[in-house]
């Protein structure tokens, strides 16, 4: 158990090397970090939700086949009621069941994007970190330079704008922005850790550079690294939301936030339920990751 300067940070430890009794002593511990923060309690409990509906939607969406190309024109633009809670759309499909399939494609968009963009933008972190200050450093830096200085959202609009609108190419345009974003956090810690004591003795004991940079200094990017995930799952989602509220991201018949938000626009304000809710669906699970993330962070500072 890691001590300094009279604190011990409990998120740090090894759970591998503990007994049972005192691994879920640590997982307690750890909870109850968290848990001092009862929004972001609520936060993490919208994302459960939301995962969980995604996943097992065929078991609470009343009306299924609404998720696809199907047409009920008897049934188009009904207000909220007992048969559909939240309306129907022009074609006569139900709006809470499109919203819930919509959640898949969402969570899609930022796992997607994550998963893509945090080992390319945290390894060349770790090597321009590592290698500070010579050639293979500055061109890493310098590259993540010129995109940091565009607009994120802009430079996504634009590469899509070029390929195919689809869910797929949206994620990519997304990842084309976003790596540089991990690549300077990791940078930062790594430069700040590179002269430490554990690191010089590894180094002297002829560690690796491969066992350096993955089992000496790695671990401690892995909170930093967490929160910024969290946090910008949420980001990621709406700019997915943005993308297809501009027809550059999921294409009809499958379900999407921003494509319903535009879709519902030129009816308001008479059908307002089109828009309404699409939009304060985006509003929740941008909300619920956006208040994990802060939790996280909390629960990572460095408190008794």
């Amino acid at each position: 158990m890691a001590e300094a300067r009279g604190k011990i940070d409990i998120t740090k430890i090894d759970e591998s090397r503990l007994p049972k009794r005192d691994r879920i002593e640590h997982l307690q511990k750890i909870w109850y970090k968290f848990s001092l923060s009862k929004v972001s309690v609520v936060g993490l409990a919208i994302v459960i939700l939301v995962v969980l509906a995604a996943i097992f939607y065929k078991f609470i969406v009343p009306y299924p086949e609404d998720v696809g190309a199907v047409v009920n024109f008897k049934a188009a633009n009904q207000p909220p009621s007992m048969a559909h809670i939240m309306g129907t759309d022009p074609t006569g499909r139900d709006i809470f069941s499109r919203i819930i399939y919509a959640f898949r494609g969402a969570l899609k968009m930022g796992i997607g994007c994550i998963a893509v963009v945090v080992p390319i933008g945290g390894i060349l972190g770790l090597i321009s970190g590592y290698w500070n200050g010579t050639w293979v450093s500055n061109l890493i830096m310098r590259l993540a330079d010129v995109f940091l200085a565009l607009p994120a959202l802009i430079l996504v609009m634009c590469v899509s704008s070029i390929m195919k609108p689809s869910l797929t190419n949206a994620m990519l345009a997304l990842c084309v922005s976003w790596w540089p974003y991990y690549t300077r956090l990791v940078n930062n810690i790594v430069v700040s850790t590179r002269n430490e004591v554990y690191i010089r003795s590894a180094e002297v004991l002829g560690a690796s550079n491969g066992h350096i940079l993955f089992r000496e200094i790695l671990p401690n990017t892995l909170g930093p690294i967490l929160t910024k995930m969290t946090l910008d799952m949420g980001w990621a989602i709406m700019a997915g939301a943005t993308l297809s509220y501009v027809g550059m991201g999921e294409q009809p018949p499958t379900p999407s936030l921003g494509g319903m938000v535009s879709n519902g626009v030129g009816y308001l304000p008479d059908q307002w339920w089109l828009s309404v809710f699409p939009a304060f669906a985006i509003m929740l699970i941008v909300l619920g990751f956006n208040l994990t993330g802060d939790g996280i962070k909390d629960m990572l500072s460095d408190t008794e």
